[in-house]
């Protein structure tokens, strides 16, 4: 199990965040499997997306956790750690386009 970075628990969510994470249907441990396993992409304003795409899952299954439902799901966190919005798409050109 890959523990390099915090559990999404222990990071506090705005309203907005838990408002997408509802309307979006990513549970609880697709977040957390996102901030653990996903790519990381620099935005602009010091916010940090991290994206968990094919190859991160295959990354993850390799250490024994089998985290492919959760493809595609996305989370973006502020400099101070919140998580400001979680997001499902399998295309992580939409991340980037935020950083210019």
């Amino acid at each position: 199990m890959h523990l390099s970075r915090k559990s999404w628990r222990l990071e506090p969510r705005s309203n907005h965040a838990r408002c997408r994470q509802q309307q979006r249907a990513a549970r609880d441990e697709a977040v957390d499997a996102a901030l653990r396993w996903g790519r990381v992409i620099r935005q602009s304003h010091c916010r940090t997306a991290y994206f968990l795409g094919k190859k991160c899952a295959q990354q993850a299954a390799r250490a024994g956790e089998c985290i492919e439902r959760f493809i595609g799901t996305a989370v973006v966190q502020a400099a101070d750690s919140t998580i400001v919005t979680v997001i499902r798409s399998r295309d992580s050109r939409r991340l980037r386009r935020w950083a210019r």
